[in-house]
């Protein structure tokens, strides 16, 4: 694990997020708790995953929202690592 990479990547939250020229984002949800209203204590939830380019190794952010939407916040953060999972499913035919 590099971890000055790590503490590269973590150093400026604001450029990891904005500035994707060396951490690629592979991933972005937001869970949208808000649904259209607002009210006191309900957020939004964000969830960001960027790549290290190394060792498979990604940074997940958590954020969440005020409950107007605005003013996202860090909530947390994870080093992480892909996992493949096989789903089955059955369908009717």
């Amino acid at each position: 694990m590099n971890l000055k990479l790590i503490n590269e990547a973590l150093s400026n939250i604001e450029a990891l997020r904005h500035n994707h020229k060396k951490f690629k984002k592979v991933s972005d949800n937001t869970i949208d708790n808000l649904r259209g209203e607002e009210r006191q204590g309900e957020y939004n939830e964000i969830i960001e995953v960027y790549s290290l380019g190394q060792d498979d190794l990604h940074i997940k952010l958590v954020l969440r929202t005020d409950s107007y939407g605005d003013n996202e916040s860090v909530q947390s953060i994870q080093i992480v690592k892909p996992i493949i999972k096989q789903v089955t499913d059955f369908e009717t035919i």
